[in-house]
C-alpha cells in the first residue's frame, strides 16, 4: 500500500518558477508566461512540465506549477533551464500578488 501511495506522488511534482525579466503583469493581465525549472538535479533539464494550478484569492494568486518525475536515477546539479508556461486568470490580476505555490505549505488543488 505505501509503494502504491509513493508512486501516485511522485507522478508530478512542484516546480519553482519566476517571471521572465522582460514580464511585467498589469492590472488588467488575465495571462502570463511563468517560467519553470525544477528543484532537484537533473543534469540541466526541467523536464516535462505538466498544467499549472492558479488558487485566486481576494489578495493573492498562487501560482503552482507542476513537472513530470525525472526518469534519470541521477544528476548533475547545473541547475534546470527554464520552460515557458501559459497561466490564465479567472479574472484581471488587479491588484493581488502572485505566489509560486512551490514555495508555499502543500501543493494547491
Amino acid at each position: 500500500m505505501r509503494q502504491g501511495i509513493w508512486a501516485l506522488a511522485r507522478r508530478q511534482l512542484r516546480g519553482p518558477w519566476d517571471l521572465p525579466a522582460t514580464s511585467d503583469p498589469d492590472p488588467a493581465t488575465t495571462s502570463l508566461t511563468i517560467l519553470v525549472s525544477r528543484f532537484e538535479c537533473n543534469s540541466g533539464e526541467t523536464g516535462q512540465v505538466k498544467a499549472p494550478r492558479a488558487a485566486e484569492g481576494a489578495d493573492s494568486i498562487v501560482i503552482t506549477a507542476f513537472v513530470a518525475p525525472s526518469t534519470a536515477r541521477s544528476g548533475t546539479c547545473l541547475g534546470n533551464d527554464q520552460v515557458p508556461l501559459d497561466v490564465h486568470l479567472a479574472r484581471p490580476l488587479g491588484s493581488r500578488t502572485l505566489v509560486d505555490g512551490a514555495c508555499v505549505g502543500p501543493a494547491t488543488k
